[in-house]
């Protein structure tokens, strides 16, 4: 029983917390550096019109993510410009909330209302992908789930070259708008991280105890290849991305 316990909170910690932890830490990292040299080459506004779309679905996702775990929303913008006359007003968008400090519910739901920007990030790269790029999509969760692959170079978009340009600008604009974490998010997050931690283990030692854990890792396992496909996805594009900036930065 303790090995079935055992497996099953590994697996759980692997496919809900290793392995999006991993990607997820690329894309804030990668996306950070790229948003970075985008103001350092066109100016401060720029990282506005590159990455409208990512930051609306970033303070979107804030703010949702703290209405399911019952937070009371001061005030937000998905959206804004910093004051031209305030060099201190550095901030594109924000969502302010209150929770109650001894409500185990609220206090757990920091983690993902911190993370949430990654997790509805990728998501809407899923579906714009499922969208764009079914075949492709489709391939890769292959890849992951079966281990077999057929190659993506060889699938057409479903709508030509000019489909594939929109899904390439989209993701781009959603990777430098979206994935950067702030402190404030970063901080926010670990103010519930023992709360979820306990929260896995509990899960994983019900789930055991009734022998559910075969359905559970199958259930979990079918949820989390999409989302993971989608951050490859992310990251590959994001990686790429980087390079082009470094690559224009020599010529400005």
């Amino acid at each position: 029983m303790l090995q079935t316990i055992a497996t099953t909170l590994w697996q759980t910690i692997l496919y809900l917390i290793i392995i999006p932890g991993i990607l997820g830490t690329g894309l804030v990292l990668i996306n950070r550096n790229s948003k970075g040299q985008v103001v350092n080459y066109f100016g401060f506004r720029a990282q506005i019109f590159g990455g409208w779309l990512g930051i609306i679905i970033h303070e979107t996702s804030h703010l949702l993510m703290a209405i399911i775990f019952g937070h009371h929303i001061t005030s937000f913008r998905l959206l804004r410009s910093p004051r031209r006359n305030d060099p201190t007003d550095n901030s594109l968008g924000y969502v302010n909330h209150t929770w109650n400090q001894h409500n185990f519910y609220q206090q757990t739901g920091n983690v993902l209302i911190g993370i949430s920007p990654i997790i509805g990030n990728t998501i809407a790269i899923y579906f714009i992908t499922k969208w764009l790029l079914p075949a492709t999509l489709t391939s890769w969760q292959d890849l992951l789930t079966n281990h077999e692959f057929i190659s993506p170079m060889l699938i057409s978009p479903t709508y030509g070259f000019l489909g594939f340009l929109l899904w390439v600008l989209l993701v781009i604009n959603i990777c430098l708008g979206g994935f950067d974490l702030s402190s404030a998010d970063l901080k926010n997050s670990a103010l519930g991280l023992i709360s979820l931690a306990v929260f896995i283990i509990i899960i994983a030692v019900l789930v055991s105890l009734a022998s559910w854990n075969s359905s559970m890792v199958s259930g979990l396992q079918s949820v989390m290849i999409p989302f993971i496909t989608a951050m490859l996805f992310a990251l590959l594009i994001a990686i790429i991305t980087n390079l082009v900036l470094r690559l224009i930065g020599h010529f400005l």
